[in-house]
């Protein structure tokens, strides 16, 4: 039967329309959709946790701000009246934020009685103490280093920090 037009402003209605198909998505797509919500609530969470986890536990905090404090002093000492200090406290700073003990009055023995007790193998002390001790005999002999001494002290410092930060992942140190 045909389509019988009566006016100009009115289309006339269809009687076949196109054939209606299954529509089948990928399956990737329902898997991508069906993971990532699951995934972003546990990632946000995770975060939530650490971020609570930083703010409450100090020892917690300490611990995992120590290597970026650390090299922020060691970054601060060229602009420093007093380099040598600097460094001083960054690796003094640093030992005693991993551990969580007062940074105030640490000596190189200090250093490496903390050390010692924490299971970090003599190797490591020594660097450590070695790099506390030159800075102590250049702090209190008031001799000016050069720029070859402080990059030697600062390099020393830095490597001391790795050392130490390995020593904590293969399990010493706890």
């Amino acid at each position: 039967k045909e389509v019988t037009i009566l006016g100009e402003d009115i289309l006339p209605l269809r009687h076949r329309s196109g054939g209606l198909g299954v529509y089948r998505s990928q399956t990737w797509v329902n898997v991508l959709a069906l993971l990532i919500p699951p995934l972003a609530y546990g990632l946000w969470f995770a975060y939530i946790f650490h971020r609570r986890r930083l703010g409450e536990d100090t020892e917690y905090a300490r611990r995992y701000y120590a290597r970026s404090k650390g090299e922020g002093r060691l970054a601060g000492m060229t602009e420093s009246q007093e380099p040598v200090e600097d460094i001083y406290r960054a690796l003094a700073g640093y030992v005693a934020d991993k551990f969580n003990v007062a940074e105030a009055g640490m000596t190189s023995n200090d250093a490496s009685t903390l050390l010692e007790s924490k299971g970090i193998s003599a190797e490591i002390r020594e660097n450590v103490v070695k790099v506390l001790r030159a800075c102590e005999r250049q702090r209190y002999a008031g001799v000016t280093s050069n720029q070859a001494e402080l990059q030697a002290l600062k390099e020393g410092a830095l490597a001391a920090m790795d050392a130490i930060d390995e020593a904590q992942k293969k399990g010493g140190g706890q």
